[in-house]
């Protein structure tokens, strides 16, 4: 159900809707990902340095470590 926003959305396993109940997913605006501001950060840091491409692989570590996709 993720909207797809900008080209790195596509099949992001940490969608999340802004929205709380099922019902509010009738708004555009609700079917947003909650993580879509801080994705679009990272990415930027990756595009405009290669430090920022090891930046974004660690923050993908630790919001895997957090969301316990991964053991840590």
């Amino acid at each position: 159900m993720n909207p797809e926003t900008y080209d790195f959305c596509h099949q992001c396993r940490f969608y999340e809707a802004v929205a709380d109940y099922d019902y509010q997913l009738s708004s555009p605006g609700k079917r947003k990902c909650r993580h879509l501001n801080r994705c679009r950060r990272v990415e930027e840091i990756a595009r405009s340095s290669y430090s920022g491409t090891q930046m974004a692989a660690r923050f993908i570590l630790q919001t895997e470590a957090r969301s316990g996709i991964i053991a840590s």
